[in-house]
This record gives structure tokens, sequence and C-alpha cells, in this order.
């Protein structure tokens, strides 16, 4: 696993350093450094909290569900720029070992909740972060189980060439149970166990900021569309207009350009 991992991080890379030897600045490098940055900040701090807590069996929910949180995350982002044939067959094997792993970090982490409220008389799902993290877990398993049919069982779909016009509404509902898993996980920042030992709440801004960010920085939307507009968050700004060295280099190949055309 962490072979692939590294592997897909040399091409983005190798993609960056190929980006500036064209003059171009590479904004997808950009957005999913901010994105890894973000992720090891947030469940950094909830190994943290889980460290420093009582020993209880309450303390592996937020240590499973952080890390299937991160390995969920990763496992979207590595396919969003994946344009080689070689390099998407990597991606998209290292995307259903990243999920299938998360969801076996989701359903021990739900169990563990499930049971400990259970053993106390707890009321199950009355906040939202309960309510919301059902909703996820529920649309993750229908994911999942879509994700390996349109992979595995293309039959089922009337063939590959067929099956394919599903992989938008696939990426798109993949986007919405990403956002379902964030908005779970930013609702459980203001749980009393987490605020009883972590009150620093600007760190759940920041990197869950940086995540949101990265994440929707990196999204291709003509790949989700689901009618006939075209948009590309990452071509909305172009960041080398504030960024001197790059504004210089494009002035002085402009000024070439035009000595090379008298």
């Amino acid at each position: 696993m962490t072979f692939f991992l590294r592997k897909l991080i040399m091409e983005d890379i190798e993609r960056n350093a190929q980006e500036e030897h064209s003059n171009k600045f590479n904004k997808d490098f950009i957005f999913y450094i901010l994105s890894i940055l973000g992720l090891l900040i947030y469940v950094g701090t909830n190994l943290y909290i889980s460290y420093i807590a009582d020993y209880k069996l309450f303390v592996w929910h937020p240590i499973l569900m952080a890390i299937m949180i991160l390995i969920s995350t990763q496992g979207t982002i590595v396919l969003q720029k994946a344009v080689k044939k070689q390099e998407k067959a990597r991606s998209l094997f290292f995307h259903k070992l990243m999920q299938i792993i998360s969801l076996i970090c989701l359903i021990i982490g739900f169990v563990v909740i499930y049971y400990n409220k259970s053993i106390k008389g707890s009321t199950h799902y009355k906040t939202y972060h309960a309510k919301i993290g059902l909703i996820a877990f529920i649309v993750y398993i229908i994911q999942l189980i879509t994700g390996l049919a349109l992979t595995f069982f293309p039959s089922l779909l009337g063939g590959i060439s067929k099956s394919k016009k599903y992989y938008k509404h696939h990426r798109l509902t993949g986007y919405i149970n990403l956002s379902l898993i964030w908005l779970s996980a930013i609702t459980s920042t203001r749980a009393n166990w987490v605020t009883k030992h972590f009150n620093q709440h600007w760190i759940w801004t920041f990197s869950i900021g940086l995540i949101i960010i990265g994440v929707i920085g990196r999204i291709n939307f003509n790949k989700i569309k689901i009618c006939n507009i075209k948009c590309n968050f990452s071509s909305f700004v172009n960041f080398t207009q504030y960024i001197p060295i790059y504004s210089q280099k494009n002035q002085t190949n402009q000024t070439n350009s035009d000595i090379l055309l008298e």
C-alpha cells in the first residue's frame, strides 16, 4: 500500500516538474499538497486526542473513523488527475483497495459506538453527528457495491461499453458521500468528548478548510457533469499572475517569442 501511494505521489511530482519545464504553474499539485496537509493535521489531531484521553472502548471509534476518513479521502484524490492508461490502472487499483480498507474501518467503528451506547443504555442517533454518520454509512455501502459492479460485473449493466456511462454518476455520488463523511466529521468536533480534551477549534477549521480547497480544486467537473454545462474549477483562477517569478517567466517568454516573430 505504501509502495503504491509513494508511486502516485512521485507521479504527481513528475507531472509538476514537467509543467515547470514548460513554464506552466501546476495548480493541481498545489491542491494535492493542501489536501494531504489538511488530512495529516486533522487525523493527527484526532489520534492525539485519543491518546491523551482515558482508555475506554469508545476511544476506538474516533481512531477508526479518523483512519477511515484519511483512507477514503486519499482513495478519491488519487483518481482525480489520472490521465495515462497505466496511471489510471494503478490509481483505480489503489482506489479500490483504499475504499475496501476504509469500509472495514467504518464497519468496526460503527459497531464500537453502537455497542458502547447499547451497554450504557444511551439513545442511538440523537445528535446530528450520529444521524449524518448513519446516512454516510448507508451511502458508502451502496457506493461500494455499485463501484464493484461497474468494475467486476459490468455485464449486469449491459456490458463494459454501456456500464461506462454510469461512471460519471458513480463519481458524483462518491463526492456527495465524501461530503457527508466530512460533514459528519465536522459535527464530531463539537462533541462533548472532543471539546473536553481539546479546545483549539481553529485547528479543525484550518485542516478541514485545506482539505475542502484541495479536493474541490482537483475536481474535473466535466467528468461528473450530468448536463451540457462545461466547467473546471482548477481553471477558474490563474494563480501564476500572482507569483512574480512565474509572471516574469511568462513575460520573458512572450518577449522572446515576439523577437523571433520579427
